[in-house]
């Protein structure tokens, strides 16, 4: 599979020139978006090992291309980001006053640094 960065043309010295913006694709998010694709396309398929046993290299790549015409336009590549890639968010129950702390951090990073637009605590 390839995917390539958006890009932008801009005039530079009198002439269009292509920019591509290197960060609005997250490396991790792809590949657990590539992850979950092979996860669905194993349930209603089996491994590609399976396959390529049973139809040959061919009937992988078929069925493959099958499977990818219908489910690569399902995707939303503005929605591809930390949360799906640890599909979703699992909250856990947490003492008040570490909450607050937490909270009370996060709301301080926020305003201490006006261009963070979301902020994600994950717990270990």
């Amino acid at each position: 599979m390839r995917v390539t960065n958006p890009t932008v043309t801009k005039m530079k010295d009198g002439a269009p020139a292509t920019e591509y913006k290197e960060n609005e694709m997250d490396d991790l998010a792809l590949k657990a978006t590539l992850m979950r694709c092979y996860q669905i396309f194993k349930m209603f398929h089996g491994t590609f090992a399976s396959i390529q046993q049973k139809y040959g290299e061919d009937g992988l790549k078929q069925r493959m291309s099958d499977f990818m015409e219908l489910y690569i336009p399902t995707l939303k590549s503005e929605q591809i980001n930390l949360y799906s890639t640890l599909d979703g968010v699992h909250f856990l129950p947490v003492d008040r006053n570490i909450y607050l702390g937490i909270q009370t951090f996060i709301h301080l990073v926020e305003n201490t640094f006006p261009s963070i637009k979301q902020t994600f605590f994950p717990a270990r």
